[in-house]
């Protein structure tokens, strides 16, 4: 939870819910972090959804990205669900359109993104499926954890695998990567930018409303 990933929550995520009501607004939301998220946060952002929070140490910066899946396949968290998107505090969901006609697919199992764009069609043979987002059926994840490699993006490959070689999976249309394992794209219904989160911060933080908030909460301005 550091504080650009804190600003991200409380002044872009308002926008992110309203952009796509049916997923964020109708699901349990699980935090996966070193320290809980504040509660005016959770209850600016999700004030009717169940959020729960679980707390573990962070063992480095690509183990840390598979970590959270790793325990929820051992813990059986997401047994009862049957869907589960994993996104970074700093990626958007833009459009949910094409998310959601995936999802009521009864053919599909993981909507996926591959780090150099090329995948397109259904069996693709990725060398590098996103960590950052990710769309899923829980019965589909292995039953118990390991470790493929110690790069995230290869562990979740190789978990991807069997749905990917059943075609089973689908990917994120309008994505540019050219090798960076981060999606972007000016059509990309999902985006992981920097940039993108630090102009809606600053965009809000200068405004009436955002000056308000800041006051209000105590945050120092910048």
């Amino acid at each position: 939870m550091p504080q650009t990933h804190l600003d991200t929550l409380r002044f872009c995520w308002p926008t992110t819910t309203q952009l796509s009501p049916q997923l964020m607004l109708n699901s349990d939301v699980l935090f996966f972090a070193t320290q809980p998220p504040p509660k005016d946060v959770v209850a600016a952002i999700w004030p009717n959804n169940s959020v729960h929070f679980q707390s573990y140490y962070n063992p480095g910066y690509q183990k840390g990205a598979i970590m959270a899946l790793n325990e929820a396949i051992d813990n059986n968290w997401f047994k009862n669900y049957d869907w589960v998107m994993r996104i970074n505090p700093d990626v958007f969901v833009r459009n949910e359109s094409f998310l959601l006609q995936m999802m009521l697919n009864d053919d599909v199992d993981g909507i996926f993104v591959d780090c150099y764009s090329m995948c397109n069609s259904s069996r693709c043979t990725a060398k590098k499926v996103h960590t950052d987002f990710f769309v899923i059926r829980p019965v589909v994840l292995p039953k118990h954890s390991f470790y493929v490699r110690k790069n995230a993006e290869k562990t979740f490959t190789g978990y991807t695998r069997a749905t990917r070689e059943g075609g089973r999976d689908r990917w994120l249309p309008g994505t540019t990567q050219r090798g960076m394992c981060r999606v972007t794209g000016e059509n990309s219904p999902v985006i992981h930018s920097h940039a993108y989160a630090a102009a809606c911060v600053a965009k809000f933080q200068n405004s009436t409303a955002g000056k308000l908030a800041r006051r209000r909460l105590g945050v120092p301005a910048k």
